[in-house]
């Protein structure tokens, strides 16, 4: 996704917390395919959903379609990339001109109701302002039985907000996975390559070049990271935008 914001208590991280240095997003951090895990983790989601070859998959917040395009070359499957970001779009466009991306919102998607059999959402549910507008949004647009795959940030003090939430818009978790070491290996790296803020040494002292982490993610810290393969159990709300086909 291409917007940050704060979540509803208990839901997602609170990306409102400085994790990065001012003005470095953490989507433009998380461009392509560098959510924790990476394609890996994407695999691993489709694996556990049971993903049939010819699905087809709605990459939500897909950025520059990284994910979508290897959704079709490693499974097989038929994929849609949505996201607000125009310039994304266009170079993910220029790079595959075969993948289907389409401008919009996690909140309001182009799509009609029953229409995909699954929804994919990695590292874009703790960006949303709206995330229980999005998770009902997702769920109008699955097919009955369809499948969410999330991956994304939770808070160690509330680790089954997100399951929660699923729940109560009508989502049965067939498969939940704590991946917190993914996200800690890519918080290194990026301290590693000074995107993230560290420590400020004392008054005088010469500065700390060591890469270090947010204090939320040292010493198992405050924030971890989940995957989570969901069944739509119920018709979701919502009505499709006029005149919209997902084909």
């Amino acid at each position: 996704m291409s917007r940050t914001g704060a979540t509803p208590a208990g839901v997602g991280c609170g990306l409102a917390a400085p994790l990065v240095r001012e003005g470095e997003g953490l989507p433009a951090l998380l461009a392509g395919c560098r959510h924790p895990g990476g394609l890996e983790l994407t695999e691993r989601a489709v694996e556990l959903a049971g993903l049939p070859r010819g699905a087809l998959v709605l990459d939500v917040g897909c950025g520059d379609g990284v994910t979508a395009e290897h959704l079709a070359r490693r499974f097989g499957l038929r994929a849609i990339g949505i996201d607000p970001s125009a310039a994304l779009l266009r170079r993910g466009r220029e790079r595959c001109p075969a993948l289907d991306l389409r401008e919009g919102r996690a909140e309001r998607l182009p799509l009609p109701d029953a229409s995909v059999d699954a929804v994919l959402a990695e590292c874009v549910l703790s960006l949303l302002d709206e995330s229980a507008a999005a998770v009902d949004e997702w769920a109008r647009v699955l097919r009955p039985g369809g499948r969410l795959l999330v991956n994304d940030l939770f808070r160690r003090a509330e680790p089954d907000a997100a399951r929660r939430l699923l729940a109560e818009r009508g989502f049965v978790v067939e498969a939940w996975e704590d991946h917190s070491g993914a996200l800690a290996r890519l918080v290194w790296d990026l301290a590693g390559s000074g995107a993230l803020g560290g420590d400020r040494s004392a008054a005088g002292a010469a500065p700390d070049t060591r890469p270090t982490a947010p204090a939320a993610l040292r010493g198992g810290g405050g924030l971890g990271y989940y995957l989570c393969v969901a069944r739509r159990d119920r018709p979701g709300g919502g009505t499709p935008p006029e005149g919209e086909d997902a084909t």
